[in-house]
C-alpha cells in the first residue's frame, strides 16, 4: 500500500471517529450507541468499509474502483435502509393502512394462513417474524369475533426436514393460547395459490362470511389468488411493516439509513411478494 493510501486512511478514521463525537454531542449518548452499534454490525460494517474504498478509488483516482464499488455501494445503501423497504411495504400495504381487523364484525370463520410459525430447537412450536398473524386469530376468538379458526400451510417435502406442517405449528400454538381444539381445523396446501384453490372450492358458494388473516403486504396477492377461484373473504391484515406515520428524529434518521438486516430482509420479502405476483403466485 502506499503512502498516499495510508494518508487517505488516517484521515477517513479520523473523520469517523469526528462523526462519531459529534453524533454524541448532537444526538446524546443512547442514540450515539444505537448509531454505533448498527455501523460495527455485519452489514453495516461492510457498508463502511465499502465507504472507505469509495474515498480512497476517488483519491487515488482509480475510476474503474470507483465505479464497481460505487455501483456496490449504492445497492446496499438503497435495500438496506429502513426508510427504502418502508416505501416498498407502504405501496403493499396501503389498501389495508385504515382496515382495523377487531372492528369487521364477526365471521363464521377465519382463516390464518401458514408462514406465521416455526418449531424451536426444543420442539416448541413458537411464533416467527410473522407471528402477528397467530396473535390476531387468537384475540378474533376471544373476543367472541370468530368460533372457528383454519390454519393452512404443508412442508414441501423437498425443500424441508421438519416434521411438522405450518398449519399444525399454528394450531398448537392457538391452542396454546386458549383456543380449543375442537374450534380450530387444519388445512393442507404447499402455497398460496394451492391454499386458495381448495378453499375457493370449499367457500365460494357456501355464503358464510369468511375472513382472511396474513401479513399485510402479502394480503393483495393471497386475495387476488382467492377471487380467481370465486372466492371472496373479507381481508383482515396483521403484521404491518410499515410504522406509524410519525416524523423521525434527526437521530432516528440517521441510523435509519446506515443498511441493516432487518430492512435488507424486508426489502427481500417485498420483492419476493412483487415476482410472485407477476408469475401469477
Amino acid at each position: 500500500m502506499s503512502i498516499k493510501a495510508l494518508r487517505v486512511l488516517f484521515m477517513v478514521g479520523a473523520i469517523t471517529l469526528a462523526c462519531l463525537a459529534l453524533s454524541a454531542l448532537i444526538f446524546g449518548p443512547k442514540a450515539f450507541e444505537k448509531i454505533a452499534t448498527v455501523l460495527v454490525l455485519p452489514l453495516g460494517m461492510l457498508w463502511y468499509l465499502l465507504c472507505v474504498t469509495l474515498v480512497v478509488a476517488a483519491v487515488l483516482r482509480a475510476r474503474r474502483t470507483l465505479l464497481f464499488v460505487g455501483v456496490v455501494w449504492l445497492c446496499i445503501t438503497l435495500v438496506g435502509n429502513v426508510p427504502f423497504s418502508e416505501r416498498l411495504a407502504e405501496m403493499l400495504e396501503a389498501p389495508y393502512a385504515d382496515v382495523q381487523p377487531l372492528k369487521q364484525g364477526s365471521f363464521s370463520v377465519v382463516i390464518v394462513l401458514g408462514g406465521g410459525s416455526s418449531t424451536a430447537i426444543n420442539g416448541r412450536h413458537q411464533g416467527n417474524r410473522a407471528g402477528d398473524r397467530l396473535i390476531l386469530a387468537g384475540q378474533l376468538y376471544h373476543l367472541g369475533l370468530t368460533q372457528n379458526i383454519i390454519c393452512t400451510g404443508e412442508t414441501i417435502e423437498s425443500m424441508s426436514t421438519s416434521q411438522h406442517d405450518p398449519a399444525a405449528q399454528c394450531a398448537d400454538v392457538l391452542m396454546n393460547l386458549g383456543v380449543p381444539q375442537a374450534r380450530i381445523e387444519q388445512h393442507a396446501g404447499r402455497n398460496t395459490a394451492e391454499e386458495m384453490l381448495s378453499l375457493g372450492q370449499r367457500f365460494n358458494e357456501t355464503g358464510l362470511r369468511v375472513g382472511l388473516i396474513t401479513s399485510a403486504w402479502h394480503l393483495s396477492r393471497a386475495l387476488r389468488l382467492a377471487h380467481q377461484q370465486g372466492f371472496y373473504p373479507h381481508p383482515l391484515p396483521a403484521d404491518f411493516m410499515t410504522r406509524e406515520n410519525i416524523p423521525a428524529t434527526w437521530g432516528e434518521a440517521v441510523h435509519n439509513v446506515i443498511p441493516q438486516a432487518d430492512a435488507l430482509a424486508n426489502t427481500t420479502r417485498i420483492v419476493k411478494e412483487v415476482l410472485g405476483g407477476w408469475v401469477g403466485r
